[in-house]
C-alpha cells in the first residue's frame, strides 16, 4: 500500500470515534419526525461538537447519535451561517474527540 492510503486509513481510524450523525426533527403533529440528517465530529471531551450550519437550520429538536448507538438531544451553543458552521453540546461524561495534533514532517 502507498504511504498516501495509509495515512488516510489511519486518519480515518483515529477520527471516526468522534464522528457523530446529527438528526434534524420537526414537529407533525404531536410527534418529532426526522427531517433530516447530517454529522458532525466532537472536539471537546464535555460533548462540544461541529456540524454545518445548514444541517440544523429551522429544528425544532436536534438529536446525536454515537458510533457505540448512545443517543443524545443536543443545544445549539452558536452558528454562523456566512460560514455554514454550528457548535452543537450535548450532555453526558466524557467523550471521544479528534486529535487536533498537527505534525510536520
Amino acid at each position: 500500500m502507498d504511504a498516501y492510503s495509509q495515512l488516510i486509513i489511519d486518519a480515518v481510524g483515529k477520527a471516526s470515534p468522534a464522528v457523530v450523525k446529527i438528526e434534524r426533527l420537526e414537529r407533525r403533529g404531536n410527534q418529532d419526525a426526522i427531517s433530516g440528517t447530517g454529522s458532525g465530529f466532537l472536539f471537546s471531551s464535555d460533548g462540544y461538537l461541529f456540524t454545518n450550519s445548514h444541517v440544523i437550520n429551522g429544528a425544532a429538536k436536534l438529536k446525536v447519535r454515537l458510533q457505540d448507538g448512545r443517543e443524545y438531544t443536543a443545544t445549539l451553543a452558536g452558528q454562523d451561517v456566512a460560514t455554514d458552521l454550528a457548535i452543537l453540546k450535548i450532555d453526558a461524561g466524557e467523550f471521544a474527540t479528534v486529535n487536533w495534533e498537527i505534525r510536520m514532517t
